[in-house]
């Protein structure tokens, strides 16, 4: 089988905040193993620490999405985001909308429509 990483922050890692994208996309494609490098909170600078993962995973495949988190290495908005799903129980869902926006709960994590449109970017890239 052919294995695909998926390497970044949060987004892939799908835990949290993050919409769980891997665990969507593993149910519509049996035939491939994924492999979850994703990391919550990293920034480019951490992530690289990290790409010997990707290397020992020997995927025929890397999605490599980061950058979120370099944004707000000096900025805290997302702490209010995080009380909202953490304290209070919203989903990524109800906190985009709260906030105004229409593909992120926070600015950085998509909500179920943004990981949507990744999702089928990605799943149709691996139908190819």
């Amino acid at each position: 089988m052919k294995t695909v990483a998926f390497f970044g922050s949060s987004t892939f890692a799908g835990k949290g905040q993050a919409f769980n994208i891997l665990a969507f996309l593993q149910k519509q494609n049996k035939n491939l193993v994924f492999k979850n490098l994703g990391s919550g909170g990293d920034t480019a600078f951490k992530a690289l620490q990290r790409i010997d993962d990707v290397v020992k995973a020997k995927p025929c495949i890397t999605f490599l999405l980061l950058g979120g988190n370099d944004v707000l290495v000096n900025v805290l908005p997302m702490y209010r985001d995080a009380f909202r799903s953490l304290i209070l129980g919203w989903s990524p869902d109800k906190i985009g909308e709260r906030n105004g926006w229409k593909f992120h709960s926070d600015g950085i994590h998509l909500n179920s429509r943004g990981a949507m449109i990744l999702i089928n970017l990605i799943d149709k890239y691996l139908q190819n």
